[in-house]
């Protein structure tokens, strides 16, 4: 094995069950044409940064861009969506390349050698969606820290007085 991903993992050694699943979500991800791909990217990528409440709405405005039923939408999400979460920094594939994973998939059986390409697109752009949305978060968090001093500060002051204007008068 190439990747960390796969290489770490006892759930994807060659005779373990979900690799049926496995392969089911990567051939429902795999049957969206690449064409469609930046689409299904975006709203994957929607879907894995809002709530489940707001998932529905996602799916609705995508699946007519899209092109697929409903289940087909379901399973290729499941597949991107687990791609995504470990390409976070937490994650196990965070330092593997799109190249490795793809060659890992193909020696598990997950997908067929003729399929390296267009797997290859769609892994790339998971990687890729997740890396611009860290870069957006950090963003956000670092504006966020520049008046964070000051919200502090105040919190601290009115706590202390709250404790001081105590005295024993008020036992």
């Amino acid at each position: 094995m190439k990747s960390k991903l796969f290489r770490n993992s006892e759930a994807f050694k060659e005779d373990f069950f979900k690799l049926e699943a496995m392969k089911r979500d990567m051939a429902a991800m795999l049957s969206i044409g690449t064409d469609k791909l930046s689409v299904f990217v975006n709203a994957v990528s929607e879907m894995v940064s809002t709530g489940v409440s707001e998932h529905q709405r996602i799916v609705e405005a995508a699946l007519p861009q899209i092109g697929v039923e409903r289940f087909v939408f379901d399973r290729a999400c499941n597949a991107a969506g687990w791609l995504a979460t470990e390409f976070f920094p937490r994650g196990r594939a965070v330092d593997d390349t799109p190249e490795d994973i793809v060659d890992d998939m193909i020696q598990l059986k997950i997908i067929a050698e003729e399929q390296r390409l267009h797997c290859g697109a769609f892994v790339g752009a998971v990687k890729y969606a997740v890396q611009v949305q860290m870069v957006e978060e950090t963003e956000k968090e670092r504006a966020l820290r520049k008046g964070a001093p000051k919200v502090v500060g105040v919190d601290t002051a009115l706590f202390f007085r709250n404790v001081f204007r105590k005295g024993p008068a008020s036992r």
